[in-house]
């Protein structure tokens, strides 16, 4: 897309900014002026670059947390009805499916130089790590903010929690601990929940996610 087509090209134009500032502020005795100009383009052009390829992370996750999934309901029937696994929402695997996508883009836009002779792509894998863990931190804001969980809207979440967390643990090194623990939390059945919280501590997971899935899920700890 043309947006993808201006990421790429501005991460391009990041790394020659960012390469010329680094080699100028070596000397920023001679050229003290153009230095800070250069390192100060360099910061914009980079929080530019972020914000672009953020963007469509942010539109497929934002206000998620409001989603009537997560109070969903089985449909009541006189008859009894088979019951399926739950399966990632759209939005979820569309931000999914968009980071999944990054490291061809950029790998692209890294392919040529000005004078056209290849080079590799050094900075690419740092700006996919940082993506990946900022769409973590993006999902998890909207996860912390969800106010109600049914059962079904717990299976909801865990299925969406653990799809995201192998799109970013496939792009950086592991997804963040809190992503984890809300992800165990939802997809841990509400009978178990209190002997499962119980043995959290030796599990390394965050009481305070412990606790808060379950004040939404409407668990008593007690």
């Amino acid at each position: 897309t043309a947006h993808a087509s201006r990421s790429r090209k501005l991460c391009v134009f990041l790394d020659k900014v960012a390469d010329a500032a680094a080699k100028h502020s070596l000397d920023s005795s001679i050229v003290p002026v153009g230095a800070e100009h250069m390192n100060a383009l360099a910061r914009s052009v980079e929080k530019f670059v972020y914000d672009a390829l953020l963007g469509r992370v942010s539109l497929e996750l934002k206000g998620i947390a409001k989603s009537e999934m997560w109070t969903a309901k089985p449909v009541e029937s006189a008859y009894k009805l088979p019951t399926f696994s739950a399966y990632p929402q759209e939005r979820v695997t569309n931000a999914g499916e968009y980071l999944l996508s990054l490291p061809q883009h950029l790998d692209n836009a890294h392919e040529e130089t000005a004078d056209g002779e290849s080079k590799p792509a050094v900075a690419s894998e740092a700006w996919i790590a940082r993506i990946a863990e900022a769409s973590a931190d993006l999902l998890l804001k909207e996860v912390q903010s969800i106010r109600s969980l049914t059962e079904q809207g717990a299976a909801q979440l865990a299925a969406d929690l653990e799809y995201f967390s192998n799109i970013v643990a496939a792009l950086a090194l592991a997804p963040p601990d809190a992503l984890v623990a809300w992800r165990v939390c939802v997809g841990t059945p509400s009978g178990d929940y209190g002997t499962f919280a119980r043995g959290t501590k030796s599990k390394s997971i965050d009481a305070r996610v412990v606790n808060a899935v379950a004040a939404i899920r409407g668990i008593s700890l007690a």
